[in-house]
């Protein structure tokens, strides 16, 4: 956060903007490539696996993780959307001059926080999703 206070509160913005824009594409580069080609390997690895509790787990563990992205995704959508247009009036209420000092960096906090939250959200997925594809590399060629 040192290096964001040697800015102004309208560069931050932009920075924080530009972020954003960066994890919604990480997003869905996350879901139209890994998370479909995942899904690929997930229909294929049911096929061949042993129906054994062991080698049963390591796929159901991959099956939740698609899960939990399909049900999260539209929801970073949403958080993104939101985010976007709350730096936006930010952006505009800082360059009137309508907030003073204490609030803006009370509200660049806040979105500094939920960016931070989306961020740790999508690299959870992508950490998530290369070590299911390096366990589903093992067995589908």
């Amino acid at each position: 956060m040192a290096a964001c206070t040697s800015k102004s509160p309208s560069d931050q913005i932009v920075s924080m903007q530009e972020r954003l824009s960066k994890a919604e594409r990480h997003l869905e580069v996350l879901y139209n490539e890994d998370f479909n080609a995942l899904v690929g390997k997930y229909m294929a690895l049911d096929t061949i696996l042993p129906r054994t509790e062991e080698d049963r787990e390591p796929l159901e563990l991959m099956g939740a993780y698609l899960q939990q992205l399909e049900t999260m995704r539209p929801i970073m959508q949403d958080d993104i959307s939101y985010s976007r247009q709350q730096l936006a009036n930010l952006k505009n209420d800082i360059d009137s001059g309508f907030l003073d000092a204490g609030k803006i960096t009370e509200y660049i906090a806040d979105e500094e926080a939920a960016l931070r939250k989306l961020e740790a959200q999508v690299n959870y997925f992508q950490e998530k999703f290369d070590e299911q594809g390096r366990f589903a590399k093992k067995f589908v060629k």
